[in-house]
């Protein structure tokens, strides 16, 4: 029902909307993958200019997301900005990287500098493709897979800028987050009762769900 990945985006924009709207909701952000969440796959990447390493020696966790997701998911910003809704399709491509990445790839601050990254491109049906994104902020880090893992650096894009057709959303509350959920869910069918919206639960039950005792 939604073809166009711009559509896609729309949607996103309409249900963090209408959540944001909600009694006791602070933020509310989008993204492909949550953290705690298993889903730490990475994709090559390169500094412009080239270090002269091949394409596919340096590899990264990337993400996409939402302006609001880093005050949603409360990851402080170390320098720069944050996204904002300027960063459309059209718009000049840019990335924010968490500050274990900065580290492991600049000796000084990384904003401003250049990045070849990967992207996935819907223009003609679906390929993947390379293109270069300004750093315009760092923000904390945050293990994708198990709390206690080894960070292995992360490029975030904007959600409106590499489009996902699924995305995990993230509400922060004053509020106890049950007492969210059916208000959630009743604000999303406004918008489009048909889109599924499954497994809600407190961040803290994710990240507990990643850790496992077993006896031996």
């Amino acid at each position: 029902r939604y073809p166009d990945p711009s559509r896609w985006v729309e949607r996103y924009d309409e249900l963090r909307g209408e959540l944001a709207a909600l009694p006791g909701v602070q933020a509310v952000g989008a993204a492909d993958v949550l953290p705690a969440s298993g889903g730490a796959a990475t994709a090559p990447f390169a500094t412009v200019p080239s270090s002269g390493a091949d394409w596919g020696a340096t590899s990264a966790v990337y993400r996409t997301v939402s302006p609001d997701y880093f005050a949603a998911l409360g990851m402080p910003l170390r320098s720069g900005r944050a996204f904002t809704g300027a960063d459309r399709a059209g718009a000049p491509r840019v990335a924010i990287v968490d500050d274990a990445f900065a580290r492991r790839v600049w000796r000084g601050s990384p904003l401003a500098e250049r990045l070849e990254v990967q992207v996935e491109d819907f223009s003609e049906g679906y390929r993947l493709a390379r293109v270069e994104a300004v750093v315009v902020g760092v923000v904390s880090t945050v293990p994708h897979d198990r709390p206690d893992g080894p960070p292995p650096g992360t490029i975030y894009l904007p959600l409106a800028q590499q489009p996902a057709w699924s995305v995990a959303l993230a509400i922060r509350t004053h509020a106890d987050p049950a007492s969210v959920l059916e208000p959630a869910r009743r604000a999303m069918a406004r918008v489009d009762p048909e889109l599924p919206a499954y497994d809600a639960r407190p961040l803290g039950d994710l990240v507990a769900a990643t850790f496992a005792l077993t006896d031996l």
